[in-house]
């Protein structure tokens, strides 16, 4: 599901919802995904390559990102700022270099009385290998 809204600037866009359900991605390129979004979603998803900064967002409201499988995951695939939830349930990892998710900065910070409150979950991933220096 791909839906583009365009904004006033010729040189970027935002996108409402991208999903990438029950699909094989042989290689995400770095920056294949640099906009914002306001809803990214990844289902029963195989990626076999992905780049450093493949997923660039600057602002992303939602990510859920769950039962994928990722051969090889580099350091700041995913860069996220100004986000307010994201979520990676039961994926595999092959192999995970360090650093993988520090490209995931920039909570969008609310107020307690507007019950706005960012958070990142890790829930359930496997990690077969993982480099260490």
């Amino acid at each position: 599901q791909f839906r583009t809204i365009l904004l006033p600037s010729k040189s970027m866009f935002l996108i409402s919802e991208l999903g990438f359900v029950n699909t094989s991605l042989t290689s995400v390129s770095e920056k294949a995904v640099a906009s914002a979004i306001t809803s990214l979603k990844m289902s029963r998803t195989n990626i076999s390559s992905i780049s450093v900064q493949a997923f660039s967002v600057a602002s992303v409201a939602k990510v859920d990102i769950n039962h994928c499988t990722f051969k090889t995951l580099v350091s700041k695939s995913f860069v996220f700022k100004s986000w307010n939830e994201v979520i990676f349930d039961s994926n595999l990892f092959m192999f995970l270099e360090e650093d993988a998710f520090m490209g995931i900065t920039e909570p969008i910070s609310g107020n307690l009385l507007d019950n706005m409150r960012s958070f990142l979950k890790l829930i359930k991933m496997k990690i077969e290998s993982e480099q260490s220096f």
